[in-house]
């Protein structure tokens, strides 16, 4: 007989991981982003369009990170959910 083994609770435990380590890296870019705010005047507005480009450039990366853990989330708890309701309807098969 054939079997696996899906470690449902290791599935959820990894995404609670992910995104808490994807929160704590908003809280690093606001963070950063209050002290960039002040960049123009120490500078005296002489880099301010490098700054805020690269400014630009990690909130947008930050962003679509957060947009694709949220998919890439969603997707692997359908998928948890497909395996319980799987495991579930075989126990019952099994037991009638």
């Amino acid at each position: 007989m054939t079997s696996f083994d899906i470690n449902n609770n290791g599935l959820t435990e990894l995404n609670e991981h992910l995104y808490r380590q994807v929160h704590t890296v908003g809280e690093i870019l606001e963070n950063l982003n209050a002290v960039m705010a002040s960049v123009p005047t120490a500078v005296d507005n002489k880099a301010t369009g490098v700054w805020l480009e690269l400014q630009k450039e990690w909130n947008n990366a930050y962003t679509e990170m957060t947009q694709k853990l949220n998919r890439n989330t969603l997707a692997s708890i359908d998928v948890h959910e497909i395996f319980n309701n799987g495991d579930n309807r075989s126990a019952t098969i099994m037991m009638s």
